[in-house]
Order: C-alpha cells, then sequence, then structure tokens
C-alpha cells in the first residue's frame, strides 16, 4: 500500500513537471510565431514578458535595452511597486542587470531573509544578445527567496534569445520604413516645386493636421499616421502635367478628370511599399466630402469615412485658401475661417471644424 502511494506521488510529480514543460513550449512556440507574423516591437515585447513571468512565476519581469549609457525600461508586466522602483534609466554600472550586459551572463540573486528596502527576494537577469552584441536584459524578480534555479536560468535564455531576434528584426524594418518614407517625402517635396505656388503645401498641410489632432487628443498612433499621410496626400499629383497644376485659369472637364484621379494614383504608391498601409484611408479619403459627394465615388456613409481623412480634408483646404495659386489671390485669415464655417457639416466634419477653430483662436 505503501509502495503504491509513493508511486502515485511520484507519478503527479512527473505529470506536473511534464505539464510544466509542455507550457514552456507552448509558450516558447507562442512568441515564435508572434515574431515571425508581427512587426510591432511593442507589442512583441509585451507578449514576451507576459510568457515569461507566467513560466518561472515572477511577481515581475521587465525588458530594459541598452541607450548608449544606460539601460531603459522597454516594458514591464506585474507588480507595479516593485517596477516603479527599477523603472526609468539604470546607469551600466553599480546594478545587477549592468553586470550581465559587461560579463553577458546571467546572473541570479536570492536574499534568505527579507530586506525592508527591498520589495523582493529573488532576481534573475540574463543579457539580450543579438549577433555577439549586448542589446539589453530581460529580469524576473519574486518575492520569494531562492525562486530561481539553474533550470529557470535556461528557461530565461531561451526567451531572451527569441526577444533579441524580435528587437534586431523590428528595427531592421522601422529602418526599412523610414528610409522609405524619407523617399517619399523627398517626392512630395518634388511635387509642391513643380508649383512655385504650392511650395511648401504638405509641410503646412501636417503641422495643421497634427494641430487639429492635438486639440482632439488623439491617440500618437493616429497622430503617426497623421504626419506621413499629410506628407503624402498628394504624392499622386506626380503623374499630372505641370500646365494643369498650374494653370492660370479653370480646369477643362478632360483637365480636372486628371486632377481628380490623384489620391487613387497615390494610394497605387503608397500600396507597393507594403507596410504603409494604415495611411491609405487617409490619402484615398481626403476629397470625400462629410455630407457625401466629392472624390473618389464612395458610398461609404460620413461616420466610415476615418478620422484622419476628415482631419486632412480641413487641413488641406484651409492650407490651399491660405496660398496664393495660379487661378486667385490667398484669401485672408477671416475669410478663411468664414468658408470653414459655411461648408461645416456639408463638406467638412463639424466637431473637427469647431476644433480648428479653437486652435485658431488660441
Amino acid at each position: 500500500m505503501l509502495k503504491g502511494k509513493r508511486g502515485l506521488q511520484k507519478l503527479k510529480l512527473v505529470e506536473k513537471r511534464l505539464k510544466s514543460h509542455a507550457d514552456e513550449l507552448t509558450a516558447l512556440y507562442e512568441v515564435s510565431r508572434s515574431i515571425t507574423s508581427s512587426i510591432n516591437l511593442d507589442k512583441m515585447l509585451e507578449l514576451i514578458v507576459k510568457k515569461v513571468a507566467t513560466i518561472v512565476n515572477a511577481d515581475v519581469c521587465m525588458i530594459h535595452l541598452l541607450n548608449k549609457n544606460d539601460l531603459v525600461l522597454k516594458t514591464s508586466y506585474g507588480s507595479k511597486r516593485i517596477t516603479c522602483r527599477l523603472k526609468g534609466k539604470l546607469p551600466l554600472k553599480g546594478n545587477v542587470m549592468a553586470r550581465a550586459v559587461k560579463t553577458k551572463m546571467a546572473i541570479r540573486f536570492s536574499e534568505p531573509r527579507p530586506v525592508k528596502k527591498e520589495l523582493f527576494r529573488s532576481l534573475l537577469t540574463v543579457p539580450l544578445i543579438e549577433k555577439e552584441n549586448v542589446i539589453g536584459t530581460l529580469t524576473c524578480c519574486c518575492k520569494k527567496a531562492c525562486a530561481y534555479t539553474k533550470a529557470s536560468e535556461a528557461e530565461l535564455s531561451l526567451f531572451a534569445s527569441q526577444a533579441a531576434v524580435a528587437i534586431e528584426n523590428t528595427r531592421l524594418f522601422e529602418e526599412t520604413k523610414l528610409n522609405y518614407l524619407n523617399t517619399m517625402k523627398l517626392l512630395a517635396s518634388v511635387i509642391d516645386a513643380k508649383d512655385t505656388h504650392t511650395e511648401d503645401h504638405s509641410e503646412r498641410v501636417m503641422r495643421t493636421a497634427l494641430d487639429i489632432a492635438n486639440i482632439l487628443r488623439l491617440p500618437d498612433k493616429q497622430k503617426s499616421v497623421l504626419r506621413y499621410a499629410s506628407m503624402l496626400h498628394d504624392i499622386g499629383k506626380i503623374g499630372i502635367d505641370i500646365s494643369i497644376l498650374s494653370k492660370p485659369a479653370p480646369l477643362t472637364r478632360e483637365e480636372w478628370a486628371q486632377m481628380k484621379r490623384h489620391p487613387k494614383v497615390g494610394v497605387d504608391i503608397i500600396k507597393r511599399a507594403g507596410f504603409l498601409d494604415d495611411l491609405i484611408p487617409a490619402i484615398l479619403y481626403h476629397h470625400v466630402k462629410y455630407s457625401g459627394g466629392g472624390y473618389p465615388a464612395t458610398k461609404k456613409i460620413k461616420s466610415k469615412i476615418p478620422i484622419e481623412a476628415r482631419i486632412l480634408a480641413i487641413a488641406d483646404a484651409y492650407e490651399a485658401m491660405r496660398s496664393d495659386r495660379p487661378y486667385r489671390k490667398r484669401m485672408s485669415r477671416d475669410e478663411a475661417i468664414s468658408e470653414l464655417k459655411r461648408c461645416s457639416g456639408t463638406q467638412f466634419d463639424p466637431r473637427i471644424v469647431n476644433a480648428f477653430l479653437k486652435y485658431l483662436n488660441r
């Protein structure tokens, strides 16, 4: 009977270890899958710290990245009390993480007795190494003493290698994206320069659009879309003849048909990049009227036109009214404001018009 009980206990222990190992493999698979399918560094790191904290029973899991002579907290999961003690910049000396960076080795720390000043008694940190270069650290903290073992260190090292790959891949992607956007920005300035009357138009539209976004308190992600969509909103005009762009008289029906094609042509250019799809709705619909009409023709109701396009429409129109054009002199500030008010509810979103007027009144 005793042997039976011991055998059952051993079986349960083996079962528990197998389940733990299965959980680790599942977590590693999920992280690996995310790395190959995602290009968002923040989301990637959030997933990693959450999974690591669960697997190694950490009260806190953090990723610090190397920035010149400091380690900067990039993301964390778990107890805010502990995180607050370690957030911000950490110097590359006088702390456990700095030692892990310099030695390129994992470091385990355990305090056998409770210490009033410390909020945790066990710490395990491993360096994030990509192509032999340390780029940061992955750290776990626990309130229990002796919480981490050699096995924990091996597990954390596996996750650290995944995190390092994610960071490097994302940095390469961001660099490629930035180079492409700079090329598009150059093209946009070439378009503006084709006609001295519209020089720096895209830059002014961008500043106005961001002013409106700040008044509306849009999140950073939408502001980023607005920034680049504003810079590239007229990119489709690169294929329009200069004689049409600078014509000192009303356009003919055929010329106007060419002009109305520029949002779609711009979108076709953006699509070729493969990673700027979030800019497409703003560029495509910035000439669509709030109450219907405009171009390109769409069946979208006003509530479905993205807010970035509605903001861009007002910023573009205001900057156009306040600039000299071949066929007219620029409007005064008061005249442009009166026109925005007149078209509020028809051509423009009233809420955004009010936000912009609020900004101008400041």
